[in-house]
């Protein structure tokens, strides 16, 4: 009998709160007393994890009896629900073989039905699989995705105790935010995804996507220590927070929108982490100037039959709308329209990224959505140059 089945059948009884402390006590004796011995474990798995969760369990068990006696109920109950969760994640940990923890090589089972139960087990496989990385690769994670991860591991408990009070919705709810987070912490850790695709739902997969694509552009581990980097990486995540309660608000709309602005703050922090991890002999200046240059050279190829030379203004936007801008002179047959269009998507842009340096998120979707319709109406009007 798992852990689900020992809730689900004490809930059964509806017992008085004593009495159910009580029962989940002798639930977790029992299971205590089921489980495997560390001289019967087989050789190569993971025997380090399955004690600690083994001695958390049993210090659960202990701090619940003595409450019990105390007459401090909620106490009590709460540690024997916690052991009995240990003693689960140990278990599921003693089951896991070690080896490379790629999300190929880890397989997690496919619930087809997606139910409750199948999220809430789909969130400990998922914080098993955190933990059996770090400790597999020797990493020490910092601070601030370790306070993440402890928000993961209460998220799994709090969907256990509601799943204990039969309030399956808010279980599966809880469990779901909790293997988002889960998938943004493994990215970080590992850069690659957690779950295959298979095991996303469908309407979740936006946000799984994402969060993958967060943690893995903050996944340079120089990153951590650059102040610019981590002003980005904890944008990113205040984009997931809000991405996740749109979601859960039936904002679909508002949902897009933050992944759209995290994905723009995602590949400046990607690009960012690319110049730390591999940069010019000369720093920074001469990796800008490089930059530069290549633009220019790419610009003069795409401009060389008409004559047109790079444009001189500094900044690669400036530069590539000043180039846009003098083709459309020359060869629209009406450039006004077009003109417009290049003037409003640079100022639309400059202001965007001020919006996002400053976290005004509302006015950074607003200014996004003029900048798309700006893109849409250019690209119809150099179309016209080409017919």
């Amino acid at each position: 009998m798992d852990f689900f089945e020992r809730i689900e059948q004490i809930g059964h009884l509806r017992p008085s709160p004593a009495e159910r402390a009580t029962k989940m006590l002798a639930a977790l004796a029992d299971a205590l007393a089921e489980a495997p011995a560390l001289n019967e474990v087989e050789p190569g798995t993971h025997t380090e994890l399955y004690t600690e969760r083994l001695l958390r369990a049993k210090r659960a068990y202990e701090k619940g009896l003595a409450a019990l006696a105390l007459d401090d109920v909620e106490l009590s109950l709460a540690k024997a629900e916690s052991g009995l969760l240990h003693l689960e994640i140990g278990l599921r940990h003693l089951r896991t073989l070690k080896g490379p923890l790629a999300a190929a090589a880890v397989e997690l089972p496919f619930f087809e039905g997606g139910g409750c139960e199948e999220q809430i087990t789909r969130l400990s496989d998922a914080i098993g699989k955190i933990k059996q990385f770090v400790e597999y690769k020797g990493l020490v994670p910092a601070k601030s995705l370790k306070e993440r991860l402890a928000i993961v591991v209460q998220s799994f408990q709090d969907a256990i105790e509601n799943y204990a009070r039969a309030d399956h919705a808010t279980a599966y709810d809880i469990a779901t935010i909790g293997l988002i987070w889960a998938q943004y912490i493994y990215a970080r850790l590992a850069a690659d995804t957690m779950l295959a695709p298979a095991q996303q739902l469908r309407r979740l997969r936006p946000l799984y996507l994402f969060a993958q694509l967060a943690g893995q552009a903050g996944s340079e581990p120089l990153c951590a220590r650059r102040t610019e980097c981590l002003v980005k990486i904890n944008n990113l995540e205040k984009f997931l927070q809000s991405a996740v309660a749109a979601y859960f608000d039936n904002d679909i709309a508002a949902m897009d929108k933050f992944i759209q602005l995290g994905e723009i703050e995602a590949g400046a922090l990607a690009k960012q982490a690319a110049r730390i991890a591999n940069p010019l002999p000369d720093g920074d200046e001469a990796l800008e100037e490089n930059a530069d240059s290549e633009l220019e050279a790419a610009l003069a190829v795409a401009t060389a039959d008409d004559g047109i030379e790079s444009a001189p203004e500094k900044g690669t936007l400036k530069r590539l709308t000043a180039a846009i801008r003098r083709l459309i002179e020359r060869h629209h047959p009406k450039p006004h329209k077009a003109l417009v269009a290049v003037r409003e998507l640079q100022s639309n842009s400059a202001l965007l990224r001020r919006a996002m340096r400053q976290e005004s998120w509302q006015e950074a979707s607003r200014l996004l959505d003029l900048c798309q319709a700006e893109k849409q109406i250019l690209l119809r009007e150099i179309e016209k140059m080409t017919d």
